[in-house]
């Protein structure tokens, strides 16, 4: 069954964090992840897939502006266990929301 869905929402913390694991014998399609910052200063925001080396950094730390947001659009793979990780160098400042397609 293929399903859109929100696949994950939160606030960003200042540690690598997993924002969303591949559920068992399942494929997502990460279609749309935005990243808002609603605070008054700008805070960074970095991403990884399946990891939180250099290796596997997706999304190298950047600021998003204050008031601002980044957003990816576009298609992002991933197989069962798969997970995307999530930093900022501002506590919950930042806001990720993501959707795509879950395949089973």
């Amino acid at each position: 069954m293929n399903t859109f869905k929100k696949l994950a929402q939160l606030q960003v913390p200042d540690s690598p964090t997993v924002a969303y694991t591949v559920p068992p014998d399942t494929q997502t399609l990460i279609r749309h992840i935005m990243v808002a910052n609603p605070t008054g200063a700008d805070a960074t925001f970095a991403l990884w897939v399946d990891g939180t080396s250099n290796a596997e950094v997706e999304k190298p730390p950047s600021a998003v502006v204050a008031g601002g947001y980044i957003e990816f659009n576009g298609v992002m793979a991933m197989g069962a266990g798969d997970s995307i990780y999530v930093s900022s160098d501002t506590n919950e400042a930042l806001t990720l929301t993501s959707s795509g397609l879950e395949i089973t």
